[in-house]
């Protein structure tokens, strides 16, 4: 049998590392992926078909793209999508575009709206839903409110995945709220007059998720070191997302905050 020793040095975190390690060094290249595309070609049949095979080959090689994230590469090509990680390529299943970009299908209906006769940009919209869920935080019992409108290692191993986006417009204290909408709205309009419609509602949607992932993060690191985190809720990530990118777009611009003008 194994020994205490070998047992004791594979736990599931020395596990998943070398996964990762393994992957990292197994990412396969653009090249592997040109080349499993024309492998999954049939074998010619005549001249004719060594001709269909040659333009096919062409085409490959100049219109298949891939990009690699971390410790795998995504490939397309002919409108199919494949996955390379330990040096292998599978298909990916086609799936609806809702699925495929929840974000930018969300930013786009909203801009539409927005284009068509719609009185609400982005950050606008963002703030109604922030005041919306402050007025459903003294409606609706506490429980529900907690259990869907904040975001917590549990909730998400409850399965509600959701609460990535409804904590990051919930709050239950006005000055909270109050410090969040001032921020929005004293940075948010200079990005409106720079960047197109879609991409604030994608930095808007984005910066929502990434905060709330920071703050699993930081919660499920207090768990680890046996530190009960508070669930987490509230704008502030999406304020810090919008800052940088204005700093980002205009440097040398300021805004006013709480009236006061600040680089």
């Amino acid at each position: 049998g194994m020994s205490p020793h070998l047992r004791r040095a594979l736990t599931p975190e020395a596990l998943a590392m070398a996964a990762c390690a393994v992957a990292l060094a197994t990412v396969p290249s653009h090249e592997s992926f040109v080349e499993h595309l024309h492998a999954a070609e049939l074998q010619p049949q005549g001249w004719a078909g060594g001709v269909r095979l040659a333009l096919r080959g062409a085409s490959v090689a100049l219109l298949a793209e891939s990009e690699r994230y971390a410790v795998a590469r995504v490939g397309t090509y002919d409108g199919r999508r494949f996955v390379g990680c330990f040096g292998c390529w599978l298909p990916l299943p086609s799936v609806p575009p809702a699925l495929a970009d929840p974000l930018g299908v969300c930013a786009r209906w909203l801009c539409a709206r927005n284009a068509s006769g719609g009185t609400w940009a982005p950050h606008e919209a963002f703030g109604v839903a922030c005041l919306v869920v402050f007025a459903l935080w003294h409606v609706l019992p506490e429980g529900v409110m907690w259990r869907h409108f904040t975001t917590s290692p549990s909730a998400l191993r409850s399965g509600r995945v959701w609460t990535l986006l409804t904590a990051a417009v919930s709050h239950c204290e006005p000055i909270h709220l109050l410090h969040n909408l001032l921020s929005i709205f004293a940075v948010a309009p200079q990005l409106a007059a720079r960047v197109p419609c879609r991409e604030l509602a994608e930095l808007l949607l984005a910066s929502a998720l990434a905060s709330s992932c920071a703050s699993l993060l930081a919660a499920y690191s207090a768990d680890r070191a046996r530190h009960a985190a508070p669930p987490s809720l509230g704008a502030s990530g999406v304020v810090l997302a919008l800052a940088a990118a204005r700093a980002t777009l205009s440097p040398a611009q300021r805004c006013a905050v709480y009236g006061v003008e600040m680089p």
